[in-house]
């Protein structure tokens, strides 16, 4: 009998291609022994021949003619095609059966191939949960657990079809190099499951947390690479080349790119550039987390990049591998601004304009799906593939992307981890991840670093305590000179208690109408409130800013910015968060309603930052909904921060103004305190959860991989599309006929892929109750994952200036 693991077909629905089973089970398995053979951890080759076995047992269950039946004719009986838990049973017994070790952690590779075999159509589970227990399967007893009797029942029924085909499966395996005895695996599951409970019990209540943590990283190794190339093969698409990187390519660049007349920062860039490259040239590659602290607008994304680069060189030519490169930033707005800066840089190569994707590729959820090599763009459903995996030399990412999957149970983010070993991990602004996860953070570096070869640079201008003193290198000789040479700009705190009708007045006792100016607000609410009663009382142009507007007037207000700036022109820009960390504009006053330290001392870098001996200067307030019979009020930055971050704030503060030469010692004092002040709890719930292979649970009170989350998660919120212009209206219509009309899956899914982008440029993030009160004016797409604002009436809802608006919304709303 011939099996098959994937058909392909034709738009009438008829088969038009067969891939035989044992051939993906074959290229999956040679894959994957090739990738992991070339990773730069322990034991690599040992690995390698385990990512074998896995590979070749990971769709044993395919052999059923319920599979077969189910893949050729679309026939269902029950759940009998399910084929995780037979495949995942399998791939236990063959590593009982053919891997020997006795290396501890080594030992527990039948667990952890059946476990995760078990979940390679899916995302990561319980070990606890997902493994029988012997009381259970002792005596039948998991008969009276319906979910194991239903688990069980359909895999004994499988087993007995199986016996139909022992012969051909076993030929099957022979040809894949494997002496297994399909009638001893069916004969024995219950004392393999046994075997298997055995070692879960050992593992999670007697073995030490090293053995552990080794476990679980050599796990989501061969997971990831088990799922990757597992998608790739079922969809034909062919792994990428990897391409040669020259280490000196920045420093070319910088050469024709700063001529000219030198600018007043143009001395501390040099000096911190060639301090750091002359570092990287001699620090011992034994030295794995690396720190380059240096003041905003120093040119750390250049000195980042070229140090990862000579890193990457010195990696190639003494331990002989290729790190790639993973350049991750918090926000997606400064990440495009910094991918079109590398972009630029790798437009040097010969053969970059036609191999891009080979060099380059830029992911977070906004960005466009095209991946470019050989001189063509591959189809949408394998571009997606392909940044997806992270088949590039150099990722831009989102902390979002790195840390879900660092420490993540979603396979659609674990299917890259295997390309993130051995890599050089560049973190910029690495502050903006909150204080309670830095603990978190540095467990998880520390081993990637420590067992899977990653090297890590952490850049910022304001040092947050992530590594733990000593363990790190700091690449700019004497940061601190740094600091203490600007003058750039001062803090200077306002005393008084303020409503944003007080700082509209006392904005326009220190407008002049002949500079710039930026105003940051902690809420949403507290920004259109200050935009509304500025906008009419100055003759310069205003800019409003904040995720309450449309991703696309968002980017194209930031250029308009940056072009008055540039040019020096006068302009007031209110706005919240979004501008605070990486967007490259230049004002001469800033004013910020009070709130962390480091927030507050990146909003400070986007004043005079290209300047080295200037008076610029930065009103830090204090608002308040409204004030008591006091003259007292909540502040409204207490209801974003909490009350740590605000009272250490204005602790820092109460001595009056702060010039720019002392910001690195407040902020050092700053974070010293908080990491005092905060909480560790969530870290070491997470990271306990983490060891113990916790990734996720049906009981919501219950700390496992999946609490994890960089942002906050809004349950009651609606995403709305904006059809904002004619050409919106066009993009909905479009997206209306080729997606919510089309009734063929694949169809459906390419075109919603081709679609996304430009959708999610109109796309806002808003309050349920708003949406739902909008609800007659509103149609929600089939797929329901957005509501469509018509254009027709859109005035009622959407003010073009200041976005959605919230006059229902009672509550504070942050950025």
């Amino acid at each position: 009998m011939e099996f098959y693991s994937h058909v392909t077909r034709d738009e009438q629905g008829n088969i038009s291609r067969k891939k035989p089973l044992e051939d993906h089970l074959r290229e999956v398995a040679t894959q994957m022994k090739r990738s992991i053979g070339d990773m730069p951890i322990d034991a690599a080759d040992d690995m390698a021949k385990a990512a074998y076995l896995i590979g070749i047992s990971h769709d044993f269950g395919k052999f059923t003619t319920y599979f077969q039946k189910y893949l050729l004719y679309g026939s269902k009986d029950g759940s009998l095609h399910f084929h995780g838990f037979i495949s995942a049973v399998f791939a236990g017994y063959v590593m009982q059966k053919l891997w020997h070790s006795d290396k501890p952690h080594e030992t527990y590779m039948p667990l952890i191939s059946y476990f995760f075999v078990l979940h390679h159509h899916g995302n990561l589970g319980d070990l606890e949960d997902d493994v029988v227990t012997k009381s259970l399967l002792k005596g039948g007893a998991y008969a009276a657990d319906k979910r194991w009797s239903d688990k069980i029942n359909i895999f004994k029924t499988q087993l007995e079809d199986v016996k139909l085909h022992v012969h051909d499966i076993e030929q099957r395996y022979r040809n894949l190099g494997a002496d297994v005895s399909i009638d001893e695996f069916i004969a024995n599951w219950e004392d393999i499951l046994q075997k298997l409970d055995s070692q879960r019990y050992k593992l999670i209540n007697k073995e030490s947390a090293d053995v552990r943590i080794r476990v679980v990283m050599l796990g989501l190794m061969l997971y990831s690479a088990l799922i990757d190339n597992d998608k790739m093969d079922a969809a034909q698409v062919e792994i990428s080349q990897r391409k040669a990187l020259p280490a000196d390519i920045i420093d070319t660049y910088r050469i024709k790119k700063f001529k000219g007349p030198a600018k007043p920062l143009d001395e501390m860039r040099n000096s911190i550039y060639q301090s750091v490259m002359s570092s990287v040239e001699n620090v011992p590659l034994s030295q794995h987390l690396f720190t380059i602290t240096a003041p905003t607008g120093s040119g750390k994304t250049l000195t980042g990049l070229s140090a990862a680069l000579k890193l990457r060189a010195r990696v190639e030519q003494e331990l002989g591998y290729s790190p790639r490169i993973i350049y991750s930033l918090p926000f997606t707005s400064i990440i495009d601004q910094n991918y079109g800066v590398i972009k630029d840089v790798l437009s040097q190569l010969d053969d970059f304009n036609g191999n891009e994707s080979l060099y380059l590729i830029k992911h977070h959820h906004l960005s466009e799906l095209s991946y470019t090599r050989q001189g063509e763009e591959e189809p949408l459903d394998k571009a997606l593939m392909l940044i997806e995996s992270w088949q590039a030399e150099i990722v831009v990412t989102t902390f979002i992307q790195l840390f879900y999957t660092l420490i993540g149970y979603r396979n659609k983010f674990l299917k890259k981890y295997h390309n993130i070993i051995g890599s050089i991990i560049v973190l910029d602004e690495i502050q903006n991840v909150g204080v309670e996860y830095w603990p978190l953070i540095n467990k998880v570096m520390n081993i990637m670093a420590s067992q899977m070869g990653c090297r890590v640079i952490l850049m910022t201008a304001t040092k947050p305590l992530i590594f733990e003193d000593g363990s790190s290198m700091e690449l700019v000789e004497d940061p601190e000179r740094h600091f203490k040479k600007l003058n750039r700009v001062s803090l200077l705190p306002i005393p008084a208690i303020m409503t944003v009708d007080e700082m509209a007045d006392k904005f326009m006792d220190i407008y002049d109408g002949e500079h710039s100016y930026l105003v940051v607000m902690n809420t949403i609410k507290s920004s259109i409130e200050l935009y509304n009663l500025i906008k009419e009382r100055i003759d310069v142009p205003i800019f409003y800013l904040s995720t309450n507007i449309i991703p696309k007037h968002r980017a194209q207000r930031i250029k308009e910015i940056k072009g008055h700036t540039d040019r020096h022109d006068p302009v007031v820009v209110i706005s919240t968060q979004v501008v605070e960390a990486g967007v490259d504009i230049d004002m001469d006053v800033v004013m910020r309603d009070i709130g962390p330290v480091d927030s507050i001392i990146q909003v400070a870098g986007r004043c005079k930052r290209n300047s080295m001996d200037d008076d610029g200067k930065v009103y830090v307030y204090k608002l308040v909904d409204k004030k008591d019979e006091d003259g007292e009020g909540t502040l409204l930055a207490k209801r974003i921060y909490g009350s740590i971050h605000c009272m250490l704030a204005l602790k820092m503060l109460e001595h009056g103004n702060v010039s720019e030469h002392a910001f690195y010692d407040m902020i050092n004092e700053y974070f010293n305190e908080l990491t005092f002040s905060e909480s560790q709890q969530a870290s070491e719930d997470i990271w306990e959860a983490f060891e113990h292979l916790r990734f996720s649970k049906y009981e919501n009170d219950i700390v496992t991989v999946s609490s994890f989350s960089l942002i906050d998660n809004r349950p009651n919120y609606a995403d709305v599309f904006v059809e904002i212009d004619d050409e919106a209206r066009d993009i909905w219509e479009a997206y209306a006929e080729n997606v919510l009309a089309q009734k063929d899956e694949a169809k459906r899914r390419e075109a919603r892929l081709r679609f996304k982008g430009k959708l999610d440029a109109y796309i806002i993030s808003v309050p349920d109750k708003l949406a739902m009160g909008l609800q007659p004016n509103m149609a929600v797409s089939k797929d329901k994952t957005f509501w469509q604002l018509p254009l027709e009436g859109l005035d009622l809802f959407y003010d073009i200036e200041t976005g959605f608006k919230r006059s229902l919304d009672t509550e504070v709303w942050m950025a």
